[in-house]
């Protein structure tokens, strides 16, 4: 799986500290200085421009490297199922 990254790439008014387009899924890298509730409006509005996003705190991504990783590729996998362009016979009617 060939998947292009974004670091820092704008969402206004926000900004994903990394960034998928090919899955359409935004990382936020968490530390001590995020607020709970500020966070959950930013992922509410996030999604509802049908963007995945998924967080993980500093410490897990610096001393569980591995689980964060396998838990990127599972959403990855999740998102990008469906084969693009449509199959012959679907989608859009002419």
């Amino acid at each position: 799986m060939n998947l292009k990254w974004r670091r820092q790439h704008p969402i206004p008014p926000n900004v994903a500290d990394f960034y998928c387009h090919q899955a359409k899924l935004a990382l936020e890298l968490d530390g001590g200085q995020h607020n709970g509730d500020l966070d959950s409006r930013r992922t509410a509005y996030i999604r509802s421009q049908g963007i995945e996003i998924i967080r993980f705190w500093n410490h897990d991504v610096l001393f569980n490297t591995e689980a964060v990783m396998g838990e990127i590729l599972r959403v990855v996998q999740m998102r990008t199922l469906s084969p693009d362009p449509s199959p012959v016979g679907e989608g859009r009617k002419a």
